[in-house]
């Protein structure tokens, strides 16, 4: 049985475009994800000690992935692309973050659905809105489109 799931994905080294297309394309060859929907990229200032600009999109997969195969895939994902383990909050070549998992709600030290900053960072919520605006946040009980956009906005191609 497949479910959907809301993606995020983000880039602030190097070329971006690059490697948020990458980490799209290696996504869309996994035989158990199938990419139905891609936001435009979205452009925002750095959080914490990063300093590049961000880019940042989501897109609708639907898989037959559990939550934790799932986050193993995008793990594997993230290092194919360039990705080297760091500590939070720098410069990154590619994060790719579960943000929904149909209506699942986990805490678990690893893996948090849906992801504990999704409602708050409007590099996030603004792509997600324009893929997903009519899901329902299963937390909070109320379709995407009603929560509201937190500043600093960040602004699209």
């Amino acid at each position: 049985m497949s479910v959907d799931v809301l993606l995020g994905l983000g880039s602030s080294l190097g070329d971006r475009n690059r490697h948020i297309q990458l980490a799209l394309r290696f996504l869309s060859v996994h035989t158990s994800i199938h990419i139905s929907r891609i936001s435009r990229i979205y452009k925002s200032v750095p959080l914490g000690e990063a300093d590049s600009l961000f880019w940042n999109l989501c897109c609708i997969v639907e898989t037959s992935l559990s939550p934790k195969e799932l986050l193993e895939t995008i793990k594997k994902i993230e290092k194919k692309v360039g990705r080297k383990e760091a500590r939070r909050w720098v410069n990154r070549i590619i994060d790719i973050d579960i943000l929904l998992f149909g209506s699942d709600c986990i805490s678990e030290t690893v893996l948090i659905i849906p992801h504990s900053q999704f409602c708050h960072r409007a590099f996030v919520l603004q792509p997600a809105l324009e893929i997903a605006g009519n899901w329902i946040h299963p937390q909070k009980g109320c379709v995407l489109k009603d929560l509201p956009i937190p500043n600093p906005r960040c602004w699209s191609n």
